[in-house]
């Protein structure tokens, strides 16, 4: 099965970052696995196209291309391109793309030059580069020396800041005296290959220099401590928050940092910026305040999801932070009022039970109220709240509503519709749609499910192996889950399959499952199972029940 980790490699990181050369991936690639090739497209913007939509791909490309707003040129994302399609777009001047084709006709009669490199991901082999002649020391070292992608794509947009430094240094004094200073952290052995990437990059001709004759400049060593391991948790778990915070991070430095106080390396790239702030500006942590911007979004304006927000608080909670994220915020007044009830005179449940069960009646009827008149809740926030307090309420057997009388038909009839609200999921069975590339349930997709079932109607209860605590990407959230009630677990030795099976049969429950339980089928029956199972799909990031 292709992944994303699949184009995590150095010929990939020469040919389009270095080389500045296009790529045809054949045959048929999943999208959201190419898109890993986006960490070495630092310095474009890019822009998706699906062929199979346009009738007029070059003229497309071509308006694109001369026609952007942008200061960064484009590269763009074709998928679903024909022989025919490939052959008229590597007739355009000046164009930078990644194609993905499914054609099955022989590629090797399109190989012209080597501008446009084609790859084979079936059989992984390349139509026009040769391994044997490429010197790919540099770029296995860059890729060898980054924990995960986040790093790596940080060091890459390193060496584009520098490169648009030399580009600079050229514009306005012609020469490149000051080379030892910009490229003082890399090998001399790799400077030729960076200023070669300039002049790609930025169609110039640099001028010839002797490079063996710069002294290397060695940057003292400090006693700085080292915070790598607490930007990676920020930027490495979630794209659009880990972007949000490297822009949070330069807009700091930018009205806060006195820029002369910071080498290089520290003013553009935002690891070392944030390790300079932890030393100097951060030494008790990250600023409340700073983190409340963060969670906020303004700089992107991305609204976060229920997953993102859950995203969030593991990212607080691994960095050891106690501070309460704006969006649990109406926790604050869902207390009952103090005026009625202070502490000291709350009954006890031991000398006055009655008095007791109506003061916690009255404090579940206020929390549910408060509950449903915040409308900005998520449904998956508000189902579980209100779930939490009809356990509770049927913890001390009481009602939090005021019900009319009804008759026993009437009441017979409303317990038939709640039932079939509920909506049972054998969640091990839905979330092995969607792994990560290490074959881990992810954890997130746990809400995404919750949310799809709200929003068809029902009350998602979902139940899970019990084996399955073992095979998520995120152990300390997971557990989080089974706290909270979102999750059942299925008791030891038994699926959740026969769990949610055995629930909808004693309450009529319907349930979502892409199993057919074919074994199941002389206990439960076949037109039974078929009657009440609901299947999904997993597309684009969703979940789609069918």
């Amino acid at each position: 099965m292709d992944t994303g980790s699949d184009f995590i490699r150095p010929e990939f990181l020469n040919i389009l970052f270095f080389q500045q050369k296009n790529l045809v991936v054949f045959p048929y690639v999943d999208v959201k696995h190419l898109h890993a090739l986006e960490i070495f497209t630092a310095g474009f913007n890019t822009v998706e196209l699906d062929s199979t939509a346009l009738h007029n791909l070059k003229e497309i490309l071509e308006f694109e291309k001369n026609n952007s707003y942008s200061q960064n040129p484009t590269l763009f994302f074709i998928t679903n391109v024909s022989q025919e399609n490939i052959k008229e777009i590597m007739s355009l001047d000046g164009i930078r793309c990644i194609i993905n084709s499914n054609d099955k006709t022989n590629f090797r009669e399109l190989v012209n030059g080597s501008s446009f490199i084609f790859f084979n991901k079936k059989h992984n082999q390349f139509l026009n580069y040769d391994l044997t002649d490429s010197d790919l020391r540099f770029e296995n070292q860059l890729i060898s020396d980054s924990k995960d992608e986040a790093i790596l794509q940080d060091k890459i947009q390193k060496l584009k800041i520098i490169s648009r430094t030399i580009f600079t240094e050229i514009n306005q004094s012609g020469s490149l005296d000051n080379l030892n200073e910009l490229l003082s952290e890399y090998d001399k052995k790799y400077w030729e290959q960076i200023l070669s990437f300039t002049e790609k990059y930025y169609d110039i001709n640099i001028p010839k220099v002797d490079i063996e004759n710069f002294e290397v400049i060695r940057t003292p060593s400090k006693l700085n401590k080292d915070f790598i391991s607490e930007y990676e948790i920020c930027v490495s778990k979630n794209k659009q928050i880990g972007k949000e915070f490297v822009q949070l991070l330069h807009d700091y430095r930018s009205k806060k940092v006195n820029p002369s106080h910071l080498e290089l390396q520290e003013l553009y790239n935002p690891s070392r910026l944030y390790n300079y702030l932890r030393n100097h500006h951060w030494k008790e942590g990250i600023p409340e305040d700073f983190i409340h911007d963060w969670s906020q979004m303004n700089i992107s304006s991305y609204k976060l999801d229920e997953s993102d927000q859950m995203d969030f608080e593991a990212i607080v909670r691994e960095l050891g932070i106690n501070y309460c994220l704006p969006f649990s915020s109406f926790s604050e007044d869902i207390s009952p009022q103090a005026e009625a009830y202070p502490l000291e005179d709350i009954p006890s449940p031991t000398t006055d039970w009655e008095g007791f069960k109506h003061w916690i009646t009255k404090y579940l009827t206020n929390i549910e109220k408060k509950v449903d008149s915040k409308n900005n809740l998520s449904p998956s926030t508000h189902s579980f709240l209100l779930n939490q307090v009809s356990d509770l309420a049927t913890l001390f057997n009481i009602d939090t509503q005021e019900k009319p009388q009804v008759s026993h038909q009437q009441i017979n009839q409303e317990s038939e519709t709640q039932d079939r609200k509920i909506l049972l999921v054998d969640l091990t069975n839905i979330l092995n749609l969607d792994k990560n590339g290490n074959g881990d349930i992810q954890v997130k997709n746990i809400i995404k499910v919750h949310d799809t079932v709200v929003a068809l109607g029902y009350t998602p209860k979902m139940w899970a192996d019990a084996s399955m605590r073992h095979h998520v990407d995120d152990k300390k959230l997971y557990e989080k889950l089974l706290d909270k009630g979102i999750v059942k677990q299925s008791p030891a030795g038994n699926k959740a399959d026969i769990v949610v099976l055995k629930l909808g049969k004693k309450f009529n429950y319907k349930f979502l499952a892409n199993d057919l339980y074919r074994e199941y089928r002389n206990d439960y029956g076949k037109e039974w199972i078929k009657k009440n199972r609901l299947t999904c799909v997993y597309d684009e990031g969703e979940f789609i029940i069918l």
